[in-house]
């Protein structure tokens, strides 16, 4: 084998690792609202599943980066797919290795997969860095940006996964990904990896630790992480449960209301809907509630003067079908039929 080739495996090897390390970063905010139905766990656990993640992913990192001289850096990164295979294998295992306690299961396995992260954080870019290339740059780029290309990855293979198999058959989707580590623990181990430099000693650390503006920015960064991931989760969750609607239909949602002041309908018309019965009193005071929870959960609110919620609906339908979109009219109204077609459908919840 040439050594061309040798170098063209080990860039695969790097390559492979990141994506596989993409999958076990948004691995439990997918199947927050599975393990919640499954086994009633709450939001706050769910969400602290994440701090977890994080938490691990910066000890390992504050590990290694002091402490580096102690390491047998090839033989931490050959382990470091098997390590993140262990850690998926035993998050998968938690209702049979944990019936009573599944969540100390699922915390177990995030521990040891999320601190096989904080080593491939501080390891994967080091050794592209080492490998003889005309635009280091450029690889350097690739790298990182496959992991975004594996975040997608893994999203889209997860979400066909549960909407076809079903959310209890989650352990094989772990279990897919922990098979999936074999990849880069194969190539690393027929790769040549390059001699990294690590310094003998870090000094300062002391000092660095009692920092408490240090510690302010890791509060900040773990719990506003956990807190993102939770609120979003919940956000899907309620719209899944409560307005009966699936999540896995798409990404871009908005609320259409009707304006104050009417439409242009009542000024061409005024007896327009003059026989109608009036708004109940309910409806209308709870209208401003309604916003505010669309407000909190990011849900665009779409209201223009002079015109209807279904002039609004219709306009963007046909305009999001026209690009290509497959569009989803939530609405119990029949006159929606109207706007039906190929990829204009209406959804009447049940």
């Amino acid at each position: 084998v040439t050594l061309m080739n040798k170098i063209k495996r080990l860039k695969y090897a790097c390559y492979s690792a990141n994506v596989t390390m993409s999958a076990t970063s948004c691995l439990s905010p997918i199947l927050f609202l599975t393990f919640r139905s499954l086994y009633g766990i709450s939001f706050s656990q769910l969400g602290f599943l994440v701090l977890i993640n994080f938490s691990t992913q910066l000890i390992a990192d504050l590990i290694f980066s002091f402490f580096s001289h102690k390491f047998n850096i090839k033989l931490t990164l050959r382990l470091m797919p098997l390590i993140t295979m262990a850690g998926l294998a035993l998050y998968a295992l938690a209702p049979v290795l944990f019936p009573e306690h599944i969540y100390l299961g699922l915390a177990l396995g995030t521990v040891v997969f999320s601190f096989a992260m904080g080593l491939g954080e501080v390891l994967l870019s080091p050794v592209i860095a080492a490998i003889p290339s005309d635009n280091p740059e450029r690889e350097m780029s690739r790298l990182h940006s496959i992991y975004a290309w594996g975040v997608i990855l893994v999203v889209a293979i997860s979400t066909v996964f549960l909407a076809v198999a079903g959310g209890e058959q989650w352990q094989l989707l772990v279990g897919l990904f922990a098979l999936i580590q074999l990849i880069p623990a194969f190539l690393f181990l027929f790769s040549p990896i390059p001699e990294l430099q690590s310094e003998d000693k870090r000094s300062g650390i002391g000092s660095l630790l009692r920092e408490k503006s240090l510690w302010l920015c890791v509060a900040s960064i773990f719990l506003g992480g956990a807190a993102e991931c939770t609120m979003g989760q919940w956000s899907s969750g309620y719209l899944e449960q409560a307005l009966k609607i699936p999540k896995v239909w798409g990404d871009l949602l908005g609320v259409a209301l009707d304006p104050k002041g009417g439409s242009f309908r009542c000024q061409l018309f005024p007896e327009y809907k003059a026989n109608r019965p009036e708004t109940p009193e309910d409806i209308i005071a709870s209208v401003p509630y309604v916003k505010r929870l669309l407000e909190a959960m990011c849900i665009p609110i779409l209201e223009v003067p002079g015109y209807e919620a279904d002039d609004v609906i219709g306009t963007l339908a046909h305009k999001a079908s026209a690009e290509g979109y497959d569009v989803y009219m939530v609405t119990p109204d029949k006159d929606y039929g109207q706007l039906v077609g190929d990829n204009r459908k209406i959804y009447k919840q049940k």
